[in-house]
């Protein structure tokens, strides 16, 4: 019986290989040689029982070499995590299996057709495998190149790219495949880094100013994107404020010159600490001549359309003369009861005087810088000129004796 199973065994074979494409067959003649062949193999089985069918085929198995029909993936190249589908079909193998040779991962005992999914996340090559029961083995091999998903700097933008106040401005951003996202800021000449797990921040810029985002991917490459913001200054300013002189004689004129911006309205205010004056509805850019008596401090206020106010003061002194008491003297230091005296004198550099009676001032109301005054003592008296400066201390004269005869 086993020589009968080998013979047909045998004629089979003949049959399959006489339809192999070597002969140089045609397409449609070799698909009728091998229909031929597999009605044959049914047709011979039938008469024996299941374990000697076994028998047949496994004699046909041993002279046949396996065969890959088909290997191929559903795309030759993917990005890092993307997914590739290999499919297959395989005649006259016992075992097939698929070997990654880049990774060394074995998927084994797969099936004469199908298809498996693999997530490579390097290029890998990769082989199918057929073996048959002899031994004998046909490999086919393929490459998966496997690409870095582009580094992609999506949109880099601001809620708003100009301003006209210093106030909170928002930095947005959306990379792909970045690992790693960096600003530099050029007003503050600073970088805000390792921004990666973020998507905006504030900022406050105080005149116009760029930022550049740097994404870099985890390979060290890098992609940049820049955005500018344009600081439209509304503030108000004084440009310039000066005096003529900043040290006067009393009385004398000076002239205050300013150059301002972004006004709405300019006003000076001049105080001497006895009074103040006050100048409105001024030219943004102007002068104004003033006479100073004494030390004075003069103010420039300069508001915008919002009501900011911004000001600059500068103070103009007097310039001190010598103060000095020229003279104090009496008509005549000895007299009679009845009779009256005139005190005479002279100062220099001072801003007022008191004559004083025995240590108590005489109210003689305001006394000239020179004059004299007559008096009528009746008993024996001192008198003494004390004189003041413009910071209030004191000048005093050599006293006055005067003898009163009865």
């Amino acid at each position: 019986m086993n020589v009968a199973v080998k013979t047909l065994a045998s004629l089979a074979l003949l049959v399959y290989e006489k339809s192999q494409p070597t002969f140089g067959l045609q397409e449609d003649s070799m698909k009728l040689f091998r229909a031929l062949y597999f009605i044959l193999l049914m047709v011979l089985a039938a008469p024996f029982s299941s374990a000697q069918a076994d028998i047949m085929e496994d004699m046909l198995y041993e002279n046949l070499n396996p065969k890959i029909e088909f290997f191929r993936p559903n795309q030759f190249s993917v990005a890092v995590g993307e997914p590739v589908l290999l499919s297959w079909s395989v005649q006259f193998a016992r075992n097939i299996e698929l070997q990654n040779e880049t990774t060394g991962d074995k998927y084994q005992n797969l099936p004469e057709s199908g298809s498996i999914q693999l997530f490579p996340n390097q290029t890998s090559v990769i082989s199918l495998v057929a073996s048959s029961q002899s031994g004998q083995t046909h490999t086919h091999t393929l490459q998966i190149q496997v690409v870095a998903s582009p580094l992609k700097i999506v949109r880099f933008s601001a809620s708003q790219t100009s301003i006209d106040s210093i106030q909170p401005v928002r930095l947005s951003w959306l990379v792909e495949n970045a690992v790693n996202v960096d600003i530099y800021d050029s007003f503050r000449n600073q970088s805000y880094v390792n921004l990666g797990n973020q998507n905006y921040i504030e900022v406050w810029p105080e005149r116009s100013a760029y930022y550049l985002l740097t994404a870099t991917d985890a390979y060290g490459k890098k992609e940049t994107a820049r955005l500018e913001i344009t600081f439209i200054d509304r503030r108000p300013k004084i440009l310039a404020f000066q005096a003529s002189s900043l040290q006067v004689a009393p009385g004398q004129m000076v002239s205050l010159s300013w150059t301002s911006a972004n006004a709405q309205s300019v006003e000076l205010i001049v105080n001497d600490g006895r009074s103040e004056q006050r100048y409105s509805e001024l030219p943004a850019k102007g002068r104004l001549e003033l006479p100073i008596d004494r030390e004075s401090r003069c103010q420039l206020l300069v508001k915008n359309e919002r009501g900011e106010v911004v000001s600059q003061s500068l103070v103009i002194r007097i310039l001190q003369p010598q103060s000095e008491i020229n003279f104090f003297y009496s008509s005549q230091v000895n007299i009679s009861v009845g009779q009256t005296i005139d005190l005479r004198w002279q100062v220099s550099g001072v801003e007022r005087i008191e004559i004083l009676r025995n240590g108590v001032p005489i109210n003689f109301g305001i006394l000239p810088l020179q004059g004299q005054i007559q008096d009528r003592p009746t008993t024996d008296t001192s008198y003494q000129l004390v004189a003041y400066r413009s910071d209030q201390s004191r000048l005093e004269s050599a006293p006055i004796n005067i003898r009163v005869f009865p």
